[in-house]
């Protein structure tokens, strides 16, 4: 099922542990057998419960008793019930079919996310920058790349239609002494790898550069590439601005005037800088398939929103 693009978002936020626990409602099932997940959907915080049955292949077929859907590589059962928890959100597997990891990591953790769209060959300015910024506050990235995916790797090793978690971006020195851009992706199938400049048999790696990343020679679905090479095979990464030391809030609000006001507060006393977002969200497309309305189009639910903010001083009321 393609559903990569939340396996995707999954596998970034497990790059640190304590953030995939954090989806989860528990560590183990409860007495009931009952697992479930926190979801931040449409802006608003919600929890999903699953019983402990998955579906498998029947007897007679290749694979008998082996999980359909998302599976873990170890004694792991946690992918498959985050799988079935956002299915069972939008009434069924074949409606999460299709998606972007972008949005779908704000799902899971309320944190502000960023898509940055782009063309074969085409370079963001300020992206490069953008991704160090990443790896140095630790926010979960990932890229994803155009096509259809049908199972199958291109030419050069990576698969059309797919999402990756992007584990890292460094600026090193090459084998000649110039300044080169790297990046490390995983592809969620833990298979299929980058086969161009910096794949794991590569002549451009030394061994100063080995030690400098880590590098390990493994076929596990994690590479690295030149940065530049990222922006021909890929075109899109996504930024998920997350802060373990932040909070969610949000109110959910009427449009029947045509407008509403929202009030909030902020710790007056916070000596310490401090993001703050405002997100303003509507019902998702996928969200109204669940209901089953099929007569819609993005024009119907995406509609312009104008927000304005007024600094209140002294405020004694």
């Amino acid at each position: 099922m393609g559903d990569c693009y939340y396996l995707a978002a999954l596998a970034t936020l497990a790059e640190w542990p304590h953030r995939i626990e954090k989806v989860f409602l528990s560590k183990n099932a409860d007495q009931r057998q009952i697992f479930g997940i926190w979801l931040y959907k449409n802006g608003m915080k919600t929890y999903v419960l699953v019983d402990n049955y998955f579906p498998v292949l029947k007897p007679g077929y290749r694979g008998s008793g082996k999980p359909i859907f998302a599976k873990s590589h170890g004694n792991e059962l946690w992918p498959a019930v985050a799988e079935k928890c956002y299915a069972k959100y939008h009434r069924g597997y074949m409606i999460i079919e299709g998606g972007n990891t972008g949005p779908t990591m704000r799902e899971l953790t309320g944190a502000p996310t960023y898509m940055h769209n782009f063309k074969a060959g085409e370079e963001i300015p300020g992206l490069w920058d953008k991704l160090l910024e990443g790896e140095k506050l630790q926010y979960g990235m990932s890229a994803g790349t155009d096509g259809t995916d049908e199972g199958e790797l291109d030419d050069n090793g990576i698969v059309p239609g797919h999402a990756y978690t992007l584990i890292a971006a460094a600026e090193v020195t090459n084998k000649d002494g110039n300044k080169e851009r790297l990046v490390k992706l995983r592809n969620p199938w833990k298979k299929g790898e980058w086969n161009g400049r910096y794949n794991d048999k590569s002549n451009d790696w030394t061994p100063a550069l080995k030690k400098l990343l880590k590098f390990v020679d493994a076929d596990d679905g994690i590479f690295w590439m030149p940065y530049e090479e990222m922006c021909t095979a890929y075109s899109v990464v996504d930024i998920c601005k997350i802060d373990d030391k932040n909070f969610f809030t949000y109110q959910k609000v009427s449009n029947d005037n045509g407008y509403a006001i929202i009030k909030f507060k902020y710790p007056k006393n916070s000596t310490e800088p401090h993001l703050t977002t405002f997100a303003v969200s509507q019902k998702d497309c996928r969200a109204e398939e669940a209901d089953g309305n099929s007569n819609f189009t993005l024009n119907n639910y995406t509609r312009q929103v104008d927000v304005k903010f007024i600094k209140v001083v002294n405020d004694k009321k």
